[in-house]
Formats: C-alpha cells, sequence, structure tokens
C-alpha cells in the first residue's frame, strides 16, 4: 500500500481525503514497534506488529494483562506513536499529518470505548455525548438524545456520571463514540470494569449498534469469550501479533 503525504480534508465530510491508494483493508500498520522504558528497563511491547483490517467486520485482539493490547489500540487510534513503523487510513501515513489533521480524523472517523468511561464528571449525560459533535462545530442534541435512547438511556439524559451505575456510564460511553458516525469503532477492555451480566449486556450493545452501522469495530480483551466473537481473531503475547 502506497504512502501518500496529502493533509486535505474532505469539503463534504470534514474527514481527511482519501486520496490514494485504498483497499478493502482502509486501516493497517506496518512493522509497528513500541518499547517503554522504566529506569534502565527497557519492555518490548510491539515487535514488528504488522496487520490489515477489513472495511467492516469485528476484529478481536486478546492477550494477557500487560501484553499491549491498550498500547497497540491506542497506536492505531492515533493517541500514542510508535517507536518505528506506519499506521495508514486509506493510504495515508497518519503520523505524517499536521496534527490539527490527526486530531480531526481521530474526532471524525474514529469512535473510542475505554475502560474506564472516561466521562466529564461535570456534563450530563447528553452533554457527554454531544462533545465530540460540539468539537466538530455541531450542534444538534437531537441526534445525541436519539443515541442515548438506543441505549437505553433516553430518560437519563440530564443524569451526570456521578448519578450512573457502571453500565449505565459505559451505555453513555459508547454513545459518545458512535455520536459522529465514525467509520472505525476501537474498544479497550470494554467490559474490564462491570461484573459479568453487565459485561454481557454491554457486549451485547456493543454488538447490536456495530451492527447496525456496518463499520469496523476492534476490541481488545483478555476475555476469552468476548475474544471468541470475532469475525477476525488475533493474539498478542511477547510483542507479536498472531492470527487465532
Amino acid at each position: 500500500m502506497a504512502v501518500v503525504h496529502d493533509h486535505r480534508l474532505d469539503s463534504a465530510t470534514g474527514r481527511p481525503a482519501a486520496t490514494g491508494m485504498t483497499s478493502d483493508s482502509p486501516l493497517s500498520c506496518s512493522a509497528l514497534n513500541k518499547t517503554f522504558r522504566l529506569g534502565r528497563t527497557e519492555l518490548e511491547i510491539l515487535r514488528g506488529v504488522d496487520i490489515a483490517f477489513p472495511r467492516q467486520g469485528l476484529n478481536t485482539i486478546q492477550g494477557a494483562s500487560g501484553s499491549g493490547k491498550s498500547t497497540l489500540l491506542q497506536i492505531l487510534g492515533g493517541l500514542e506513536r510508535p517507536d518505528a513503523g506506519t499506521v495508514q487510513w486509506e493510504g495515508q501515513s497518519i503520523y505524517d499529518w499536521s496534527r490539527g489533521k490527526l486530531a480531526a480524523w481521530r474526532n471524525l472517523t474514529v469512535g473510542f470505548v475505554f475502560q474506564s468511561y472516561h466521562l466529564f464528571p461535570e456534563l450530563s449525560a447528553l452533554e457527554n455525548v454531544e462533545f465530540p459533535a460540539r468539537l466538530a462545530g455541531r450542534n444538534e442534541p437531537e441526534k445525541g438524545a436519539h443515541l442515548l435512547d438506543q441505549v437505553g438511556l433516553g430518560s437519563r439524559l440530564d443524569h451526570r456520571p456521578s448519578e450512573l451505575s457502571g453500565g449505565e456510564q459505559q451505555r453513555v460511553a459508547i454513545a459518545r463514540a458512535l455520536r459522529n458516525n465514525p467509520a472505525l469503532l476501537l474498544a479497550d477492555e470494554p467490559t474490564g470494569n462491570l461484573d459479568v451480566k453487565t459485561g454481557r449486556e454491554i457486549i451485547d450493545l456493543l454488538l447490536r449498534l456495530h451492527s447496525d452501522r456496518g463499520n469496523c469495530l476492534i476490541i481488545v480483551t483478555h476475555d476469552n469469550s468476548i475474544a471468541a466473537l470475532g469475525e477476525q481473531r488475533y493474539q498478542l503475547e511477547l510483542g507479536q501479533l498472531t492470527r487465532g
């Protein structure tokens, strides 16, 4: 896949212009390396990771705690630079973009669901969901309200995170991740802070909403039952990613 250094945004969508070579695998990475240094100790988290994800479908990446799953997801989503290697979206190397273009891509093309929810405590559920849209200059709260209704929180629009259970907070986080209708949805241990029953409900909800939208969903997890749901399954171990 060719690397194209074109930093334009599409005028109609606000997303990075899809110039250069494209395929059925819009997101790919090549030779990714990442090392963390703790004092005199070096920990090589990723070693030459190569992968391409289909435009649609459910992908799961499984690995033990500390194996680098979250780091890989953050690199794929433009949140953390690798030490070496490339991440490409529609043929463009995202870490060659300007800071502003990378931020715009993250907001408009990528939706994140984190283990710890990362909601703004001073904002209501609706305000949290609308935050990505406001960043993009959009003011259509009815869309955020519709998403909250879809995740079963239509009657709790004005509640702040402290007034919601963990499962409800994760539902808000899922609605927020979907607010700008992302082509790429990244979920980092989305059930990690939930009990088994609530976690199962959250996974069922995430998969249903993903199926309705037909985007690319990548879930990283240590849970065998969640990993088994993937149409494409991967294992991350000792810095290497293999097909499960």
